[in-house]
């Protein structure tokens, strides 16, 4: 944005082509024009640059110059908030002392991350770490909510569970990668998160209570069996 400097030749040439009687129309005074004209071209451009620098509502700053100022005051950048896609590890935990059934609990919920499960039956499980295998998952999950380890712990099903919809509250706008584990426990779970869910209930996979967690349901609509083995040990 600052002045352009010519060259003490260039500079000679245009004075002197100036100074020289002509015609209005003559090539010199064409080129005085030219350079008279080049020289408030260039006046303009600095007192625009000063005044988008001074904060001159005129010219309010761009994108570009916002940014730089962010990064020069060394504060990070806010960057929009993008939907997240997330995998969930889930428990399908069966128990000889109840045949036929699955281990549910309804959701109380505690954080935003949440809202999709509150109040509806729900699976043991939870988010899927950096660097967690699922089985380790699930058996992290279990001890933290139940406080149960598992045996028999095997591969059920993975499904691609999709609800978005733009400007939908928490829990109704999601996508989840769920990973279904099938296992069996040989106590009954204790009930451990009071503040997250409500205790612990054995239910037949044939009748299970409502509401349930969207994935869940999901789940059940496929005709998904947990208590036929895929031989897919973890």
């Amino acid at each position: 944005g600052g002045r352009v400097t010519l060259t003490a030749r260039a500079r000679v040439r245009v004075l002197a082509a100036a100074s020289e009687p002509a015609p209005a129309n003559s090539a010199a005074a064409l080129a005085t024009d030219r350079f008279e004209k080049f020289m408030r071209d260039q006046d303009a451009n600095r007192a625009r640059a000063e005044a988008e620098a001074g904060g001159d509502p005129a010219y309010p700053p761009t994108a570009r110059q916002q940014a730089e100022t962010v990064l020069a005051e060394g504060a990070a950048p806010v960057m929009p908030a993008t939907p997240q896609i997330r995998v969930g590890v889930a428990a399908l935990v069966r128990s000889s002392t109840h045949p036929g059934c699955i281990l549910l609990h309804r959701r109380l919920g505690r954080g935003a991350t949440e809202g999709l499960g509150i109040g509806r039956y729900g699976l043991p499980g939870g988010h899927l770490e950096y660097g967690e295998e699922w089985a380790a998952c699930a058996r992290r999950e279990l001890l933290e909510e139940a406080g149960v380890e598992t045996f028999e712990l095997e591969l059920g099903t993975v499904t691609n569970a999709v609800s978005s919809r733009i400007g939908a509250p928490p829990g109704e706008d999601f996508h989840y990668l769920c990973v279904f584990l099938r296992c069996s426990i040989a106590e009954e779970p204790r009930y451990l998160e009071p503040d997250r869910a409500t205790e612990w209930e054995w239910h037949p996979w044939d009748d299970l209570p409502s509401p349930l967690d969207a994935r869940l349901g999901q789940l059940k609509r496929s005709g998904f069996n947990p208590f036929i083995s895929s031989g897919s040990s973890l």
